[in-house]
């Protein structure tokens, strides 16, 4: 998988040839009460790309980001963001996870690392804001992009 990085968004190209839009997102922001995907990562200057150090799955932003169990051990490894995709259906969380678990085998997820089980195509029913007040919608780009009202 490679990546792209625009307009505090990352477009992740998956090896099915799907592109993933994830938001660059604050660990500490105000998250939002819906489920998704989220990767929490570092940036490789040297690359120019997102690396992930740990990926997972939330029923709800707001309630397993708010004090996660792999953030302390993320920085250590240099994480500094997490990159989110809201993604509402359950079976299409359990899908992206372990699709991106396995081919971009991050360094603290210890499960789902097996051969995937089926690669298909993933249905975003939602790209709505993962963050609360902080955001603001961009104009339509097609994919439903976020950019922060303030700069780290």
């Amino acid at each position: 998988m490679n990546n792209t990085v625009q307009n505090n968004t990352v477009r992740w190209t998956a090896p099915t040839g799907e592109v993933i839009t994830f938001q660059i997102c604050d660990y500490y922001d105000d998250w939002k009460d819906v489920g998704g995907i989220y990767m929490m990562c570092k940036f490789n200057n040297l690359q120019n790309m997102w690396e992930p150090v740990y990926i997972g799955k939330a029923d709800s932003f707001k309630n397993r980001l708010s004090a996660h169990e792999k953030w302390l051990p993320a920085c250590h490894l240099g994480a500094r963001n997490v990159l989110a995709v809201v993604e509402s259906s359950e079976n299409g969380r359990d899908v992206l996870e372990r699709l991106l678990i396995q081919y971009l085998d991050p360094q603290l997820n210890k499960q789902l690392k097996s051969p995937a089980l089926g690669l298909g195509i993933f249905r975003r029913t939602s790209l709505a804001p993962v963050l609360g007040a902080g955001f603001k919608q961009l104009p339509e780009l097609g994919l439903g992009t976020l950019e922060p009202r303030w700069r780290p």
